[in-house]
């Protein structure tokens, strides 16, 4: 690893950071030039694409705007486990008490709220990025921070971002951390990524600039276990005799769709 205030360019060449709390702006052609070679962002989606499982806990807490203009937050803790290829289970306790989650065994997606006594399945198999991107773009499904756990958030962010910086060595939880902050047209974004042979990520802070009163969105992430071996059971779901199973809303629509256009055929054909 490079010592702390040492950028190394692609060519091998060094750029040194003499003082802890400046800033390296790096922009345009210069930053592709040195993206893959200092963005630490890269070595952690590396890192989490080569781990064959992972548990970590999630503390998130994030800015609602209100009508007369303040900030309040809110916020929740999650739970994740993944197990490569095709297991996943998210569990979430939000700060009033309500818990719900997600679960994918391989074959099946669930979504649950055990607060309000409800859950839907879909069957779905393939991995469990795939399950994720079926998740977000096909059920419309909100599952933040799904770019880091499937190993894609540095690609995604090297496509948006307008430039990078590198603020220095940080300790966040006791461990050594390289501090990125990166401006968007939408939000400007800053990472904590742990420094040496295990590059995860130990926060990141979302600033919403377009937004009203520009509202933030924050993640600590605690408690990695990447030597985790979780077994079947893990990614297993089974409803209580309360809960009642409901469909997607994404699903009851193309279902309606669907119901329309064979009524429509079955009036072309009538005499």
């Amino acid at each position: 690893a490079n010592a702390p205030g040492n950028l190394v360019l692609n060519d091998g060449d060094k750029l040194h950071i003499p003082k802890k709390h400046w800033l390296v702006t790096v922009e345009g052609a210069v930053a592709r030039r040195l993206t893959v070679a200092f963005n630490p962002a890269f070595q952690m989606d590396d890192y989490l694409k080569r781990l064959k499982a992972f548990r970590v806990t999630i503390e998130i807490s994030y800015d609602i705007v209100q009508a007369w203009g303040q900030k309040v937050e809110f916020g929740e803790t999650r739970e994740l486990t993944v197990r490569r290829p095709n297991r996943l289970r998210l569990d979430v306790t939000d700060r009033d008490g309500s818990t719900n989650g997600v679960v994918f065994d391989g074959k099946h997606l669930v979504v649950f709220d055990r607060t309000d006594h409800a859950w839907a399945s879909v069957p779905k198999t393939g991995s469990v990025d795939e399950a994720v991107a079926y998740f977000v773009d096909d059920l419309g499904m909100r599952l933040p921070m799904s770019d880091v756990f499937s190993g894609d958030l540095a690609a995604k962010v090297d496509r948006w971002a307008n430039s990078v910086r590198y603020a220095g060595t940080e300790t966040i939880d006791g461990v050594a951390c390289d501090h990125l902050t990166l401006t968007g047209p939408w939000e400007d974004l800053q990472l904590w990524v742990a420094q040496g042979d295990q590059p995860l990520l130990r926060r990141m802070v979302i600033t919403y600039t377009r937004a009203e009163g520009e509202p933030q969105f924050r993640a600590q992430l605690r408690s990695w276990n990447v030597a985790a071996e979780p077994n079947d059971a893990v990614f297993a779901f089974r409803p209580t005799d309360d809960m009642t199973k409901i469909s997607f809303a994404a699903l009851a629509q193309e279902e309606l769709r669907d119901a329309v256009v064979r009524i429509d055929e079955r009036k072309e054909v009538a005499p």
